[in-house]
């Protein structure tokens, strides 16, 4: 019988990158669960890079990726809590099908809303993103994630902190955020936004949730395009 997959072991790893030439000393917050680096004379020191990787580990094969938080400035292992140093929280999935040779893209773009009184969250659609072109257009996600940061930059956020959760291009990912390829060749990222990763092949985290919840809202408004 095939393995589900959540039974395969998961692994997290905490990469913190440090360009300070003096010595540190480091200690783990156990009670907060927050790993904090100090320097001899006890001064809080603040890392150059802060990553969350969590993954899946497969037989015979390299760990797959779950999910990637970067340019946190909270050093945990527990995803959600990294997040938390974000002040908005947003995802996006495009799912594409050819109807009637037409090739159809859906976009959902969801935001992370806590709801203060339950100590919880709900996602909800932001906006709802829709192509339609007689060939099929390669990046099509990315072209997507063009459009959904600038619905986001409509919505006045200002200069706030913004995590954009995606699903795909795991290996450009860093380079995107340090702002030295455009996405889809065609704008970097703006100042105050950097890309998160997830899949949608489990739910482990919010993260997870979250592109589970786009991927499943752009398959149900496609399927909505071909019925007509």
């Amino acid at each position: 019988m095939k393995r589900k997959l959540f039974t395969f072991p998961r692994e997290t790893c905490l990469k913190i990158e440090l360009s300070s030439p003096r010595r540190q000393n480091a200690r783990l917050d156990y009670k907060k669960g927050v790993l904090r680096i100090y320097y001899e004379n006890g001064q809080v020191m603040s890392p150059d890079q802060i990553e969350i990787i969590r993954s899946r580990k497969r037989s015979n094969k390299k760990n797959k990726i779950i999910s990637r938080v970067g340019n946190s400035n909270i050093m945990s292992l527990d995803i959600e809590r990294c997040i938390s140093d974000f002040d908005e929280i947003f995802a996006v999935d495009t799912n594409t099908k050819k109807i009637d040779n037409v090739y159809y893209s859906i976009g959902i773009l969801a935001k992370l809303v806590e709801v203060e009184k339950a100590k919880t969250y709900r996602i909800e659609i932001s906006r709802i993103i829709s192509s339609e072109n007689d060939t099929f257009k390669p990046e099509m996600e990315q072209a997507v994630w063009n459009k959904a940061i600038e619905e986001i930059e409509k919505m006045d956020i200002g200069n706030r902190k913004v995590g954009l959760i995606v699903d795909c291009d795991l290996g450009n990912i860093e380079i995107y955020n340090k702002r030295e390829k455009k996405t889809r060749n065609d704008k970097f990222l703006p100042a105050n936004f950097t890309l998160l990763y997830a899949t949608a092949d489990t739910k482990d985290n919010i993260l997870n949730r979250m592109i589970c919840f786009c991927d499943k809202e752009a398959t149900y408004y496609l399927e909505q395009a071909r019925k007509g």
